[in-house]
């Protein structure tokens, strides 16, 4: 049984779960029939074919049912995988619920940093391609035209034939008003004195 440890984050206390580490058969544990997520298999075993299985899923040692890792499961039998590391964790049906709840939940809430995520991407790609990564050429094209700075909106200068709208503002009173200037660039004089 592994040690317990306590750690005080953010005045909450926790401790480790009772748990172990097995090699098991696939078919010794099961998908958790309560599990509100639905994930892309096609993209893990992917991921999967590409770099191999790492990691271990998270099973209730008691009910053998997957409390983290449903989808990578399937997506390992769906390659053909017999055998799957496996964290049993020691713990009754109501913390298993919240470990299965908070598992999804906190994946939810997490954000990038979009400018390290893009070097990353970038690396891989000349490394050896996106492939097993989970992204593709177009999330790397939008995430290096979303991190280009805003091209600024310059006016052009009227061509022959162009009609520009022109405002001109009074001086004293501030009324507006606009005038279009038609191929020849004229600029009619205004008497604010009037």
């Amino acid at each position: 049984m592994a040690r317990r440890k306590t750690s005080a984050i953010a005045g909450v206390v926790g401790k480790i779960a009772g748990q172990s580490y097995k090699v098991v058969p696939i078919g010794s544990i099961s998908e958790h029939p309560k599990n509100p997520r639905k994930g892309d298999v096609g993209l893990i075993g992917d991921s999967i074919a590409k770099n191999d299985f790492y990691g271990a899923v998270i099973v209730q040692k008691s009910s053998k049912q997957i409390l983290a890792g449903n989808h990578r499961w399937k997506a390992a039998r769906a390659r053909g995988l017999t055998t799957l590391p496996v964290i049993f964790v020691d713990v009754d049906d109501a913390t298993a619920l919240r470990i299965l709840l908070a598992d999804n939940r906190t994946s939810d809430e997490a954000t990038y940093d979009d400018a390290i995520l893009l070097e990353l991407l970038q690396q891989a790609n000349l490394a050896s391609g996106l492939e097993g990564t989970g992204y593709d050429g177009a999330d790397l094209a939008k995430l290096l035209a979303d991190s280009q700075p805003p091209v600024p909106d310059i006016p052009t200068a009227p061509t022959h034939g162009d009609q520009t709208k022109m405002v001109h503002t009074c001086p004293r009173c501030s009324y507006e008003w606009a005038a279009r200037a038609e191929k020849k660039s004229t600029v009619r004089e205004f008497d604010a004195s009037v």
